[in-house]
């Protein structure tokens, strides 16, 4: 028991001792009472948080001893070291507890666990406050606007601060009225009283007002390229407003008649006296009346005009070397104050004036460039016609004379005299015949002259530029024969076979030395020599042979037709082929078809006429042939009919 007193006495039996028995010293006993181990934890601040707060853990103990131990534990998980307190930053929703090892004597237990703490973990807020307006931020002058806020985070009793321009208004209410000026800004600050905020008051963003006056829309109109233009140009109106609005409409009107599309613009092509307006329909706000008519726009349309530039040249353009011309510009369309560029052969020259002084040569071109100040010309710079100078040299005046056919002819030729001058376009010409004036003023002249005529011609010239205007030809002298008449006689045989040939002969006196003679048989010509014979085949009939002759050596002679020589046919016939004998031609006369019967051997045949001429050809074959003859005239034709050797036999025939 607590307060014994313990002691222990000794009796010894040892030997040898002095003393058999000793006693102990005393010990007093202290006995402690069975005690229980108790822990409890708790907090420097309220279990309930903001999110990423340190807190610290305490610990109230009994029976602990005098070296106990500590566990904490979050979540039922060991943390933090072996001491009666634990800080750190809690999650929301975590549990700490402490277990306490107590090492205090007669303790019925060495453990103990502590009351466990339930964290409540807030997240930290922003506060955050919006403001609209109704009706919006921009307005008409005087109207009254309400301006809402709408928050987070506000707590549970919010307070709000209404500011217009930075000066506090309202009252702590979450909108606030007023009718605002334009440029107002207007802003709210909230003041949260909700836990764990970023910070307790906030501001919105600023509301800036805008505050338009009541305005009158204004249209005006102005043309491009202008008012006055040149026919045909298109012309676009283009509209500039004021308070039309985002979206105005447009109406033109030409002549007070709708016309275009609604767009700020519109374009056509006037004619004169036209007038445009536009009516604007403004959609802007704050208008008292939203329709505005524009100017109007009175249209001079110009007609298109035709610069024109014509020359004249004076004297003229046909002048004598080293006289000076002038060039003159007449010039229509020109303008007020028309320009002039003088071009001679294309290379500038003189000033801008309307004439030109100067001495040209010969071919030079001469043109005028106008430049035309005129309203709505159809070019403005036009050129005119050229004058092409003809720059002629001085001369003296020339005439010669020649004659056609000769200064020598037969007596009653008709003969030519004609004049070549250099005298100008249109000189006159005076003839004279043996001293007296005849003919007219031509370069021609014809007559028949005589023996010893003298023919001459004065040329009066119209050269521009003659040194003399009177000019004498050459005298052409007449030489005029009388004609000689050549007398031809004709001799042929009187009677010739057909088939051979006939030689006619002529006696030729008085035709010179060299003359041509034409042949005639029964008015026929079948020949033409330069000799006085020719020879011809004899065809059934008479012929009557004539000649023509005509001289050509020099000298007059006329021309002579013969006395008629008559050549008969032969009756006496050519016999017949040799070895052959009774060929049989049939009918004869004959319309369509001849026939030739008996042939004994292969053979050609010929149908001539009066003269000679082949008029048909073809074979005969052995035996009896018929021939068509049906495209042949009618009229008198020899059958002239050869065998293989050359043998000929000619028979009369008539074609019906």
């Amino acid at each position: 028991n607590n307060a014994d007193s313990v002691r222990c006495v000794l009796t010894s039996n040892a030997q040898c001792i002095t003393i058999s028995t000793v006693s102990s010293s005393t010990t007093n006993m202290t006995v402690n009472p069975n005690v229980v181990p108790t822990i409890n934890i708790g907090t420097n601040s309220n279990t309930t948080l903001c999110a990423g707060t340190s807190i610290t853990f305490n610990t109230t103990t009994t029976n602990g001893g005098n070296a106990p131990a500590y566990q904490w534990k979050v979540n039922g998980v060991n943390v933090g070291t072996s001491a009666n307190s634990y800080t750190y930053t809690p999650a929301n929703g975590d549990s700490v507890r402490c277990v306490f090892m107590s090492n205090a004597q007669c303790v019925t237990t060495s453990s103990a666990n502590s009351n466990t703490i339930n964290m409540t973990v807030n997240p930290v807020v922003t506060p955050t406050i919006g403001v609209s307006s109704n009706p919006s931020t921009a307005i008409c002058a005087g109207t009254i606007v309400t301006y809402t806020a709408a928050i987070t985070n506000g707590g549970s009793t919010p307070v709000y601060q209404w500011k217009v321009n930075g000066v506090n208004v309202g009252t702590s209410a979450n909108s606030y009225t007023y009718t605002p000026s334009n440029g107002d800004v207007i802003v709210c600050a909230l003041t949260s009283n909700v836990q764990c905020a970023t910070s307790s008051v906030v501001n919105s963003s600023a509301i800036n007002m805008t505050v338009t006056p009541y305005a009158t829309p204004v249209i005006s109109i102005n043309p491009t390229p202008g008012a006055t233009v040149c026919a045909g140009t298109n012309v676009t109106y283009s509209a500039t407003t004021t308070n039309g609005g985002n979206a105005p409409t447009y109406q033109w009107k030409v002549n007070g008649v709708n016309v275009g599309i609604g767009a700020n613009s519109f374009s056509y092509t006037p004619t004169d006296l036209d007038s445009v307006r536009c009516v604007l329909t403004s959609n802007a706000q704050c208008i008292m009346n939203p329709i505005a008519t524009s100017n109007t726009v009175n249209m001079t349309v110009n007609p298109i005009v035709n610069p024109i530039v014509n020359l004249s040249i004076t004297p003229t353009d046909t002048v004598c070397a080293g006289t000076s011309v002038t060039c003159n510009a007449m010039i229509t369309n020109g303008g007020a104050t028309p320009a002039y560029q003088w071009k001679v052969n294309g290379i500038n020259v003189g000033a801008s004036l309307d004439n030109y002084t100067y001495a040209p040569a010969d071919g030079d071109s001469i043109r005028c460039e106008l430049t035309s100040s005129a309203t709505c010309p159809s070019s403005t710079t036009v050129s005119s016609g050229k004058i092409n100078m003809v720059v002629k040299p001085y001369l003296t005046p020339t005439i010669n004379i020649s004659v056609s056919p000769s200064d020598k002819v037969c007596t009653g030729t008709n003969v030519s005299f004609s004049a070549t001058a250099t005298g100008g376009t249109t000189p006159t010409y005076q003839w004279t015949l043996n001293g007296v004036v005849i003919g007219t003023s031509s370069a021609i002249l014809n007559i028949t002259p005589t023996n010893a005529d003298s023919v001459r011609c004065v040329l009066n010239s119209n050269y521009q530029c003659a040194t003399t205007t009177i000019a004498n030809s050459n005298t052409v002298d007449m030489i005029v024969d009388t004609f000689i008449t050549p007398t031809i006689s004709l001799s042929a045989p009187a009677k010739v076979l057909v088939g051979n040939p006939v030689t006619v002969d002529a006696v030729v006196t008085n035709a010179g030395s060299n003359y041509t003679i034409t042949w005639f048989n029964n008015g026929v010509m079948f020949s033409t020599t330069n000799l006085p014979t020719t020879t011809y085949t004899k065809i059934a009939g008479t012929d009557s042979i004539t000649a023509k002759i005509v001289s050509t050596s020099q000298g007059c002679y006329n021309t002579t037709l013969s006395d008629a020589v008559i050549v008969q046919t032969d009756n006496m016939g050519v016999g017949n082929i040799e070895g052959g004998s009774g060929i049989y031609v049939y009918p004869n006369p004959v319309k369509n078809v001849l026939h030739i019967d008996k042939i004994q051997t292969t053979m050609t045949y010929k149908i001539l006429d009066i003269v000679g001429a082949t008029i048909q050809a073809g074979k005969l074959n052995k035996g009896d042939n018929n021939i068509a003859i049906q495209e042949i005239s009618s009229g008198m034709y020899m059958l002239e009919l050869q065998d293989n050797d050359g043998n000929k036999e000619i028979r009369k025939m008539v074609k019906e």
